[in-house]
This record gives structure tokens, sequence and C-alpha cells, in this order.
């Protein structure tokens, strides 16, 4: 038999009733569960409001532990079962998730976590005989319980202890309030006359005396040292042009405003980079036309003059040769309002010369540079119309940032005019559909980033969406190793903006819209529209 005194390292031996109870306590309760051993019944008794059942742990003292209890049946593993606190804390896993476990001969029911199949029962009821029964819907499970037996009676109480040395001193009190003021004292004697004072602050000034006459002029001076250099002014150099070469200090126009250069530069767009150019005058606004003038005072009427003679019917003249050929009459006014696509090769404008853009932004300002420093058709009308701005000026590419990516489209509402050095000869986009078929007559190749979805089998006219698949990182990447989808400039159908990816690191030209207005603003009728609503 276990020496219980020996292993729980009494003291003293304990008497054989302690004995029998801590050997009843010790004994594996699995054997309890698979012999259907079943404890006297208890007083019943409802969970009051501090009953509680959770997963977290019960107290912060470990409770004292008894054997696991494990019945099949049930489907239920008790680890630990005591009286901890004043409670009892029951603590253990059910075989699965969500599992009801009820305390048997009360109210108190809990089920098993979702995750772990941990259960946790803590109530104030307490076991009159030590022992507990679990119930689920499969079985039943007795289970001893811990640190359940009867309270010792009370101690006597210890001999007092000695007396302790004395505290230091406290600190000083509050300062006290102020006494009442005393009665006044008798006045004294007149005292003797002091000494003069010191001497008043100085007055101020006087009022100015009369000028005196003006003395003989001086002799002239020698003349001085010669200073040094100034700083090298402003230089006016006239419209901006993509390839001249500026120096610091040189003052440009660049669609009605000046610039003056920060740093030497060559091609750089003014407006875009301000440490580049900085904006020196800015374009001002349209004046508001002037009032009419007052009209002029009518004239007289003059008198009339004698009427002449009737002179002689002169005799028919022969039919002279005929007159030389006139000169041609005056073409008559462009009323064309809509936008243009502008399409050249690599090899002419350089406007692109690889997947490295940096992004839409700077493939914008690439085409900007271009569209103004080179000559195309429709150049002129542009320029008189004030096209050539950032604001109308887009690169004809689509990245694939953000949920849906962004292509940069001709406007529904606008006809554009597709205009290039090799562009077929009245070519047309009206909206987002070609009317004419194809970007040019040669075939080339020229970035696009739209969609390969129908390629070599559509005849669509519609433009794509873009290509979720580049990998040209939205046109920053040059790597060899990635590829971005280009077009070819002859095809009439999908394969126009879509035939196929290539290298990001190669070369290949780019397809520039000019807008008749900000894409970003509505159409004039739409705004009218708004407005006559409003």
């Amino acid at each position: 038999m276990v020496n219980l005194t020996e292993n729980l390292k009494l003291a003293r031996p304990l008497p054989a009733a302690a004995l029998v109870i801590l050997a009843l306590a010790t004994w594996p309760t699995t054997a309890l569960a698979q012999t259907g051993a079943t404890p006297q019944a208890a007083p019943q008794e409802d969970a009051d409001a501090d009953d509680e059942a959770d997963l977290a742990e019960p107290d912060a003292a470990a409770a004292p532990k008894v054997p696991a209890a494990f019945s099949r049946r049930a489907g239920l593993t008790v680890t630990s079962a005591a009286i901890v606190g004043g409670r009892l804390v029951i603590k253990g896993k059910t075989t699965g998730t969500n599992r009801g476990v009820s305390l048997a001969r009360t109210k108190i029911t809990v089920r098993s976590n979702d995750t772990t199949n941990e259960f946790l029962i803590r109530s104030r009821y307490l076991p009159p005989e030590c022992r507990v029964e679990l119930v689920t819907p499969t079985g039943k499970l007795s289970v001893l319980v811990a640190n359940c037996g009867p309270k010792g009676a009370q101690g006597v109480a210890g001999a007092a202890g000695p007396q302790g040395i004395a505290g230091p001193a406290g600190p000083a009190g509050p300062k006290g309030d102020t006494g009442a003021p005393g009665l006044a004292g008798v006045a004294g004697p007149q005292g003797m006359v002091g000494p003069a004072g010191p001497a008043g602050p100085k007055g101020d000034p006087g009022a100015p005396g009369v000028d005196g006459a003006p003395g003989a002029r001086g002799s002239a001076g020698d003349p001085g040292p010669k200073g040094d250099p100034g700083p090298r002014g402003l230089t006016l150099r006239g419209e901006w042009d993509a390839t001249v070469s500026y120096a610091a200090n040189d003052i440009v126009t660049f669609q009605g405003s000046a610039y003056y250069a920060q740093i030497a530069s060559t091609g750089g767009i003014p407006g875009s980079d301000p440490t580049v150019w900085a904006l020196l005058v800015a374009k001002g606004d349209p004046g508001t036309p002037g009032s009419n003038g007052v009209d002029g005072k009518k004239g007289e009427k003059g008198s009339d003059g004698a009427p002449g003679t009737n002179g002689t019917n002169g005799t028919d003249g022969a039919t002279g040769p005929a007159g030389p050929q006139g000169n041609p009459g005056v073409a008559g006014e462009d009323t064309f309002t809509g936008g243009y696509i502008v399409l050249r090769r690599y090899s002419d404008d350089g406007l692109i010369t690889n997947g490295s853009t940096t992004g839409l932004q700077a493939a914008n300002l690439n085409c900007l540079a271009a569209l103004t420093s080179r000559s195309w058709p429709g150049k002129s009308d542009a320029l008189q119309r004030q096209l050539l701005t950032q604001d109308k000026v887009k690169a004809f590419l689509c990245v694939t940032g953000g949920t849906n990516g962004t292509c940069q489209d001709p406007l529904p509402d606008v006809t554009y005019r597709l205009v290039g050095n090799y562009a077929q000869t009245g070519s047309t986009v009206t909206g987002n559909t070609f009317v004419a078929g194809r970007f040019d007559e040669d075939s080339y190749l020229l970035r696009t980033g739209r969609d390969q979805a129908s390629v070599g089998s559509s005849s669509s006219s519609t433009f794509p969406a873009r290509a979720t698949s580049d990998t040209c990182d939205n046109w920053t990447s040059a790597a060899t190793a990635k590829n971005g989808t280009v077009g070819d400039s002859s095809q009439i159908d999908a394969r126009r903006w879509s035939s196929g990816k290539l290298s990001c690191g190669n070369s290949y030209a780019i397809a520039c819209i000019v807008h008749p207005r900000d894409p970003s603003t509505p159409p004039p009728t739409a705004a009218r529209t708004r407005a006559s609503k409003s």
C-alpha cells in the first residue's frame, strides 16, 4: 500500500480515517466512469449570478490536481476538479466541438469551445460528499472533487509580539494664518528739511536754426577702384524650343507665360519641373471688352449739284482678248472642333525609348514635348486653339494599377483626326470607335498596354480595357525579362492596339492624344444642361 504520509510529506502521521479519505481522493476516476459508479444524491441547487462557465483560468492560484477522469460513452475527459477560493471549479475537454456538459442535480449547463473542445464550470455549488456527476447527451461521468474536506476549527490566537521601536518625528505643520493688524502708533515730530535734490533731466532740443549759405564746390576726387563683376543678368531667348540648350538665367516664353532657367537644361518643358524652369510671369487672363464709344455727330446734307448734260453715245468697241487666270481664292475657314491622335515612328521622334517612362505622367510630358517642338499635320490648328497644354495632351496608354487599372482614351463625344508622318489619309476616330480602320498604312509597333483577349479573332472597333497581365510595372520598368502589350499600326482588327507582348527593354513608338478640352471636365452641352436645371 502507498505510504500517503511519506508521499504528502506530512509533519506527523495522519489518523487512519484521514488516510482513507486521501486514498479515495487519489483513486483514478477512470475506474469510476467505466464501472458506472454513481455518488450519493446531493441537494439540487440553481446557478446563482456568480456562476460562470467559460474557458478562462478560474483563479491565479493553481487548483489541486486529481487524476484525469475519462468516459468514452459520455465523450468527456476531466483534467481537474477542485474547490478553489470557495467555488467548485471543473475543467476538461469533450470529444466534439460545442458539446453540452451539465452538472447533475443543478441547472448549470455549459458548452465546449468550437476550436479547442475545452469547457470550464465555476460555481458556488459545493458537493456535500466531494463527488459530482457530469452529464452529456451520450452518457455520464462521476468525478471526485479535491480540496473538498470540512473546514478545520479556528486555531488558538498567538501571543502578542514585542513593542516596536518609535518612528521618526513627523514633518513640521503648515504655517499659521496671519494675525489681525495692530493699532496705529502716535504720529512722530516734524522732520528736518532734507538736502537739495539732484539736477533735473536735460531739456528737449530747440528748433533747428536757419540753413547757412552753400559752401564752394570742392574739386573732383580721384576715381575709385574697379568693382567686382556683378552676377550674370537674365538673357532673353524667345519662345522655348525643345532642341535648344539653355543656360541658367535664360528667359523663355511658353504658352503665354515667361520662365527663367534655374539650371542648364535641354528639352525640359517649362512648367513641368520648377527646379529647372521657374515661373517669372504667368499668362494673364483676357481683359473684359471695352464699352462702345459715343456715336459721332451726323453731318449736314450737302446741296445738290447741277445736273450734267447727256453725252453722246459712243460706238461699241471690238471684243478684247481673254484676260489672264485669276489668283486662287482664299480657302474657306476650317470649322473642325475635334481633337487629334498623333502617331509617329520611334525612329522619327523617339517618343518612347523602352518600357521605362516613369508612369503615365512622364509619358504625357513626353508627348507634350514632342508635339510642341516638332511639325505634324494639324499643329497650327492645335496651337491656334491652344490645345498643346498639359491638361489636354495625353499618351494613348493603359496601366494596371488599382482595382480596374487606368486607360487614357479618346473622349466618347469627340471626333479625332488620326495624323502622323505615315498615317492613313482621312482616318478618324469618333469617341472610342475607329471609322477608317487603322493607325497607319505601314506596319510598326507601338506601346498600348491594352487587353489581348480577342486578338486575331475580332474586328471590333471598340478600344479594349487595360491588359491585366502586363509586367512593365505601369511603364516604370525597362527590364528585359518583363513584357508589355504592343499594337500593330497597320492592322484593322483588335491587333492594331494589341498584337502581342514584347520585352519592356525594347524601344517602340507611342500614340499621343490631343483633346479639345480637359478630359476631366464634362462636355459643354452637359455643363449647360446642369446649369439650366440649377
